[in-house]
């Protein structure tokens, strides 16, 4: 089969195209150069695509939970530290991407040290996107390509408060290959009365949401052996908030870390201390859905900022942990090695 007749889908609206569409709509089938743009949504399309994997990580939680924080964290310590210890390289994929990042996380962050404003609703918003270089590894059946564009959908916490408003994600949803969904420790009943009410976001159950999520998959016949089968990180968030409850708990002072590969017997480990504060916390109804409803998931604890912020201002960011859901997720794609 030729380069110009295989189906790829677009990364913004999850159309299902021909490359030769794609290639006729922005003009340059002729010349054999594979810049295109999407027919449907006009957005320009990675100028690699149907040549490598575009893994879409979906970042899910309520208003107060961090997702954006976690997101400008996360982007900036892939690219400073843990790259480095993996032999890998990041890169944005497109000039919009980098401008985006800038304006919208690393400047707000880095540069003014004042919080992230929450992300504002919108019909779908518009993804990161990131070439990924990991190293080549044998895999068992032979060696695999080890370039992919990390595809990072950022969304607003106050859509997924109801099920109508969910389902403008519902595209986004169906076609992640990844969901990770940010926990703040305030929504969790045995703990909210226990922070200082600088710690308290605005509550939301997060049981609900990801009941919502269920019967998203469930209406779209998106189950297999009654679970869903994409990987779902979910990620307690400003862990720095909870030094006084949690002081000799290796959540605060066990660092996983991946040199070559991913410490998945750590991430275990930890993924098991999570759920014992949640079971303690009242959040074992959470726990029970994961268990019965996802084929593959863990429980992670992070901290993108290092330490509370005073009122709307950061300084010295020093992230703890926030690589091990985007890399157990490169785990369970078979991209990264077990070590």
């Amino acid at each position: 089969m030729s380069f110009v007749t295989r189906r790829v889908t677009c990364c913004f609206c999850f159309e299902n195209l021909t490359m030769s569409a794609v290639l006729h709509k922005s003009g340059t089938a002729a010349t054999g150069n594979h810049a295109a743009v999407c027919p449907r949504c006009g957005h320009n399309l990675p100028h690699n695509i149907g040549r490598v994997a575009q893994p879409v990580v979906v970042l899910v939680g309520a208003r107060s939970s961090g997702k954006s924080q976690f997101l400008a964290v996360l982007i900036n310590h892939l690219r400073e530290q843990v790259c480095r210890r993996l032999n890998a390289a990041i890169r944005q994929q497109s000039d919009d991407t980098e401008q985006r990042y800038q304006q919208l996380y690393h400047r707000p962050l880095y540069e003014n040290h004042t919080l992230l404003a929450a992300t504002p609703r919108s019909e779908l918003p518009l993804p990161l996107i990131y070439r990924l270089q990991l190293p080549r590894w044998h895999w068992g059946r032979g060696w695999l390509t080890r370039s992919l564009n990390l595809v990072l959908f950022d969304t607003a916490g106050d859509d997924w408060r109801h099920e109508n408003e969910i389902a403008r994600y519902q595209r986004c949803l169906l076609h992640a290959s990844g969901i990770i969904f940010l926990l703040d420790p305030s929504e969790f009943p045995g703990l909210r009365g226990r922070l200082p009410d600088a710690a308290k976001g605005e509550w939301e159950n997060p049981d609900h949401i990801l009941a919502r999520i269920i019967n998203l998959f469930e209406c779209q016949c998106s189950v297999k052996n009654g679970q869903i089968q994409v990987p779902v990180a979910f990620v307690l968030s400003k862990l720095d908030t909870l030094h006084s409850l949690l002081q000799h708990s290796p959540l605060l002072s066990t660092e996983n870390h991946h040199a070559g590969g991913v410490d998945c017997a750590g991430i275990e480990r930890l993924s098991a201390e999570v759920k014992s504060y949640l079971q303690l916390w009242k959040g074992g109804n959470l726990i029970n859905l994961a268990e019965h409803m996802l084929a593959q998931h863990a429980f992670f604890a992070v901290s993108s900022l290092g330490h509370p912020p005073q009122g709307q201002q950061v300084t010295n960011i020093t992230p703890l942990r926030v690589e091990d859901p985007l890399l157990w997720l490169l785990y369970q794609w078979k991209y990264l090695r077990r070590i």
